[in-house]
């Protein structure tokens, strides 16, 4: 294993202790938050014990990780309910929000699993309290990079150590092609790929944002660990991701491109319709994939799968159901047919578990938290730039992965910011919005 273990995880006890001390004023409860991103940033928790006997059926999930999520849910509503909030002042806004988890309820009434669909749905509408838990803190905007500071000095570090010096737990081999691949505390180079991705996009924010040196150091050296990761995994999804979040993160800092957002914009849909209309989207597409990220033009066979899911389902209007098409017969069937299960394309995955109906109502949503987004830029308001970077990550990231409505870090930081776009109270800046949020949304001092 190596000396250099101990003295460095030493190293990562100390800066994630003094980074506790830099907000000594935070609830306590955010620590709810921190531990329900790394379940959802890491293997299994029985794989750290015996990573060869962990595997469990996929659609029938393990018990030692339902617990953990379930005691971290409950804990978290304990919390909100004795925040003693104003529900109705706190869901203004939120009506997508609500009706796309209220079709995924409803939609369980003819999932083909109902008990499996029905855990998941519990599982994902835990998303939404924990972020419910960053959001009502009396300084929201803190909270926020505390929680993801905290994941990040937590995560990278170890993730390193695992991949040089624990190589059987840090790395692994792909099962397809053989290759070695560098998963640090996640399961695959594609989990590490996009937990590093969330994490990058926050640490970027973090450093743009910091005042002291001792900040700008912590934000530059946990930046580095991110990058070194995403090296390492040679995931070219979060790749290209993290390179988009950076370009509009700096793209946004810019007041002149905040001033003309709706034109560039206006500009880019315009310019891809005319790509589509005249061919050339399928000659961009094949440059960025081939020529860049040096992948073959299937997206590694992901296009010729799709029509074939498609296939699978009866109702398109309506899907087989929240959660159910990876369930049964049929994810037996796909499994050993096509070796995949999932759809590697987050429109299609809703599409084939919701329908056309709840893949319509997740647009609306992203729709709305999108021109929220607009109106919290022009307002000044400081999370405007990631929450802008987190949806554009959230709608690219989809195409070749599956990334709505799972136990996903990449999801849970876009509800955090959907949720935040949509709402009607929105602090100013880290200072100037301390408190501001939780007594608009009728939190009681």
């Amino acid at each position: 294993m190596g000396s250099p273990i101990v003295p460095l995880l030493l190293g990562v006890c100390v800066a994630w202790w003094l980074d506790t001390r830099r907000h000594p004023d935070l609830s306590p409860a955010l620590w709810w938050v921190v531990a329900w991103f790394c379940l959802l940033g890491t293997r299994p928790l029985t794989s750290w014990v015996d990573p060869a006997g962990a595997s469990t059926a996929y659609d029938d999930g393990s018990p030692v990780e339902r617990i953990a999520h379930a005691a971290l849910i409950l804990a978290a509503i304990v919390v909100l309910l004795r925040r003693q909030l104003d529900w109705h002042m706190l869901l203004s806004g939120q009506g997508w929000l609500l009706l796309f988890f209220g079709y995924c309820a409803l939609s369980l009434l003819w999932a083909d699993t109902p008990l499996v669909a029905l855990k998941r749905w519990v599982k994902d509408v835990g998303q939404v309290v924990m972020a419910l838990l960053v959001i009502t803190e009396v300084r929201p905007v803190e909270a926020m990079q505390a929680v993801f500071r905290r994941c990040a000095w937590l995560l990278l570090p170890i993730s390193l150590l695992l991949i040089r010096w624990v190589p059987e737990l840090g790395r692994t081999f792909h099962v397809g092609t053989g290759e070695m691949m560098a998963i640090g505390v996640a399961t695959h180079k594609n989990s590490l790929g996009v937990l590093v991705l969330v994490c990058l996009v926050y640490l970027l924010w973090d450093l743009s944002a910091s005042r002291g040196w001792r900040d700008r150091i912590q934000a530059l050296l946990l930046t580095g660990m991110g990058l070194d990761l995403l090296v390492q995994a040679g995931s070219a999804t979060a790749t290209g991701c993290a390179a988009l979040a950076l370009v509009v993160l700096l793209g946004l800092g810019r007041p002149a491109v905040r001033r003309h957002l709706l034109v560039i914009e206006f500009t880019l849909a315009c310019a891809a319709v005319l790509l589509w209309l005249t061919g050339g989207a399928q000659a961009l597409l094949t440059f960025a994939v081939v020529d860049l990220f040096g992948r073959d033009p299937t997206l590694t066979t992901r296009t010729d799968v799709w029509p074939l899911l498609l296939e699978q389902v009866d109702n398109l209007l309506l899907g087989t159901g929240y959660g159910s098409f990876w369930t049964g017969d049929r994810l037996a069937t796909l499994n050993a047919r096509l070796g995949i299960i999932q759809a590697h394309n987050g429109y299609l995955e809703t599409c084939l578990n919701g329908g056309l109906l709840g893949l319509g109502l997740l647009l609306a949503w992203l729709c709305a938290g999108c021109l929220g987004c607009h109106r919290q830029l022009a307002a000044g308001v400081a999370w405007a730039r990631p929450a802008c970077a987190v949806l554009a990550v959230l709608a690219v990231y989809n195409i070749t992965e599956a990334a709505f409505d799972t136990t996903s870090p990449l999801w849970f930081a876009a509800v955090l910011m959907l949720w935040l776009s949509c709402s009607r109270s929105t602090p100013r800046s880290t200072k100037a919005g301390a408190g501001q949020l939780p007594r608009q949304l009728g939190i009681l001092p």
